[in-house]
């Protein structure tokens, strides 16, 4: 499915990338841009997709990486439906095309079982799955590396 997300979305070439939670809460993450590549944020809820859908996605220039963001409070579980639902919507490729799928939470609950959910994420959707608490801070230079 072709979905246009131009009027959704922003480029970027800054070095720090801010993608903070829509509804006010404290979960942040910071996407470190050495290299100054050509990023295109999109803000998924302005999409107005059907069912459920995760915060952001980031789309780095010249290459085939999807980064999906979802920002949560403590119902990390849901985390997972959101953004599977997104994947299966915008993804160009969701077979083929690495991804990392990120959540940033306030706390993870016990007995949310994330490992299982890895696991999932890398077999269906050649995808990183990534908990992180809070604020946190990624480089996606060392992202595009590992790839």
């Amino acid at each position: 499915m072709s979905i246009n997300l131009e009027n959704c979305s922003e480029s970027t070439k800054n070095i720090n990338i801010k993608i903070r939670d829509p509804k006010g809460g404290p979960s942040t993450i910071y996407f470190i841009n050495p290299d100054r590549q050509q990023v295109q944020k999109v803000d998924v809820d302005c999409l107005k997709l059907n069912g459920k859908s995760c915060d952001y996605l980031l789309l780095v220039e010249n290459h085939t990486i999807e980064i999906y963001i979802e920002l949560k409070g403590c119902r990390v579980a849901d985390a997972f439906e959101q953004i599977r639902n997104t994947i299966n919507i915008i993804s160009k490729d969701p077979k083929k095309i690495i991804k990392y799928c990120y959540i940033v939470h306030t706390r993870c609950p016990p007995g949310t079982d994330i490992q299982r959910e890895k696991v999932k994420f890398k077999k269906e959707y050649r995808a990183v799955l990534l908990t992180r608490k809070l604020s946190c801070e990624e480089n996606l230079k060392q992202l595009l590396i590992d790839n």
